[in-house]
């Protein structure tokens, strides 16, 4: 197979290195990139924008029956910023690739992504993008749920001191005031909510190579990954 025709998927827990993995693995072989959690997370800014401070205190099932009548009046697509040639997120054409890495939406993204219609209506927009070929998505149930007959499966892992660092310092970007302890908890609380959720949580697939990254280099990393999926071309 060409290396062009692959679906590679990438799991692992918020902050794990993940994304930037797939960036790396996607410049280095030509293929797109689609992060499947700045999906969630578009979805999230568009629940915040509608309900504001009321978000948190609707039910699951009050979400629910108000998504099932907005789906048809959401686009999120992927645009190549020509500066950095890395794809940035769009909700309704608008660049919000910034507005949803905020603390706010990181606190409110678990309760959207376990919602059973948002996996459905989000995970059928995966599989269309990733139809073609040519594609590292990342993200936390990819290789086990999503695109279970990728050619190549990675989970990444890394200690959780290792992660809280990692969101800090994107978070200090546009939050200079966030403190180790809220993200710590924040990551936390949503590595309980992926794991534990009934519907497609997050796991290690069968078939997925782990990339232990702790105390290496994003070039390490790389390296590491490539090494097995050059490997697994050849087979």
């Amino acid at each position: 197979m060409e290396a062009n025709q692959l679906v590679i998927a990438i799991d692992g827990q918020s902050s794990s290195g993940k994304s930037t993995l797939a960036k790396a693995i996607a410049k280095a072989l030509g293929l797109v990139h689609i992060d499947s959690g700045a999906m969630y997370r578009a979805l999230t800014l568009y629940a915040m924008r509608y309900w504001g401070d009321k978000l948190t205190q609707l039910s699951a099932q009050e979400l629910e029956g108000w998504l099932q009548t907005q789906y048809a009046h959401m686009q999120i697509s992927f645009v190549k910023d020509p500066q950095t040639q890395q794809n940035q997120t769009h909700l309704n054409q608008e660049l919000v690739e910034s507005e949803i890495r905020t603390m706010e939406v990181s606190n409110r993204v678990s309760k959207i992504a376990q919602l059973a219609s948002v996996r459905t209506f989000l995970i059928d927009q995966q599989r269309l993008l990733a139809a073609k070929g040519g594609v590292v998505m990342d993200g936390r149930d990819i290789g086990s749920n999503v695109l279970p007959n990728a050619q190549i499966k990675l989970f990444v892992t890394t200690s959780i001191h290792t992660r809280v660092q990692r969101r800090l310092e994107e978070l200090k970007i546009t939050d200079p005031n966030v403190t180790y302890q809220e993200v710590e908890a924040n990551l936390k609380a949503r590595d309980f909510d992926d794991e534990n959720r009934s519907l497609a949580p997050l796991i290690q697939a069968d078939d997925a190579m782990v990339i232990k990254n702790e105390g290496l280099t994003k070039e390490e990393v790389l390296e590491q990954a490539m090494k097995y999926i050059q490997k697994a071309l050849l087979n």
